[in-house]
C-alpha cells in the first residue's frame, strides 16, 4: 500500500513539474536520516556492516536514484517508468542466482513472473484506456522516439543497479548481523541516505524545480507531504 500511495504521488508531481524527482528524492534522504539520527553515534563508533560494504550501498543507491529521475527527464511515459521499475523483482532474481549462486524454488520462480507480468499488463491496459480517450479528443503529443529511448535505457540500467544493491545488502545482513542476531537494516539506511545526501547536492540543479512547486504549493505540498509518508512505510 505504501508503494502505491508513493508511486501515486511521485507521478502526481510529476505531471506537475516534470523532473522533480531530484527534489522529491533529497526530501526523502533527509527524513530516512532524521529517522535514525538517535542512532547515528552508534553506527559510526560500532558499525555492524564494514564500511566498504556501506561504500557500495551509497554508490549503487545514488546511481539507482539518480537514473530513475533523470529517465522521466527524457520524455519516458510515467506509466513505462512504472513498467520497468516492477520488474525489479525479476532483475534482483537473476543477480542473485548469477552472482550470489542463489538457488530459487520453481514456484518462487513462477510467483515473480506471473506478479510481475500482471503489474506490467495493468499499466499497459490503463495506459491504453488513456490513449484511446485522448485520441477522441486529438490531444495526443508527439513523443520523440529517440528521446524516449535514452529515458527507457536509463530507467532500466536504475533498476539493474537496484538488484544489485538488493542482492548486496542481502548478503551483507546475512553475513553481519548485531550482537542480537538481527540484520543491521537501520544501520544500512542511515549510512546508505546519510552518505548519499552529499552526491546530490554535488550533482543536482533543483532551483528551478523548488521554484515551480512553491508556486504551486498548494498543490505540491500535500502531494510532498504524502510521498515522505509513504516513503517511510515502504
Amino acid at each position: 500500500v505504501g508503494s502505491v500511495a508513493n508511486y501515486a504521488s511521485f507521478e502526481r508531481l510529476n505531471v506537475l513539474d516534470p523532473g522533480c524527482g531530484t527534489i522529491i528524492a533529497l526530501l526523502q534522504y533527509v527524513v530516512a536520516v532524521l529517522e535514525r539520527l538517535p542512532s547515528a553515534k552508534t553506527y559510526i563508533r560500532q558499525p555492524v556492516i564494514p564500511v566498504t560494504f556501506h561504500v557500495a550501498f551509497v554508490l549503487l543507491q545514488f546511481v539507482s536514484t539518480w537514473l530513475a529521475n533523470a529517465c522521466l527527464e527524457f520524455d519516458l511515459p510515467f506509466a513505462h517508468y512504472l513498467v520497468i521499475k516492477n520488474t525489479n523483482l525479476v532483475f534482483t532474481m537473476i543477480v542473485g542466482a548469477v552472482v550470489l549462486k542463489e538457488f530459487y524454488p520453481f514456484f518462487q520462480i513462477l510467483s515473480v513472473i506471473f506478479l510481475s507480468g500482471g503489474i506490467i499488463l495493468t499499466v499497459l491496459s490503463e495506459q491504453e484506456s488513456k490513449v484511446t480517450v485522448s485520441e477522441g479528443m486529438n490531444d495526443i503529443n508527439e513523443i520523440s522516439n529517440s528521446r524516449m529511448m535514452i529515458g527507457v535505457v536509463l530507467c532500466i540500467l536504475s533498476t539493474v543497479a537496484m538488484a544489485f544493491l538488493s542482492s548486496a545488502q542481502e548478503y551483507a545482513f546475512h553475513r553481519f548481523k548485531t550482537k542480537d542476531g538481527k540484520a543491521a537494516t537501520a544501520e544500512a539506511l542511515f549510512y546508505t541516505h546519510a552518505f548519499g545526501l552529499p552526491l546530490f547536492f554535488a550533482t543536482s540543479s533543483t532551483t528551478s524545480h523548488i521554484f515551480t512547486l512553491w508556486t504551486a504549493w498548494r498543490v505540491s505540498a500535500p502531494l510532498i507531504i504524502f510521498n515522505l509518508l509513504s516513503s517511510v512505510t515502504c
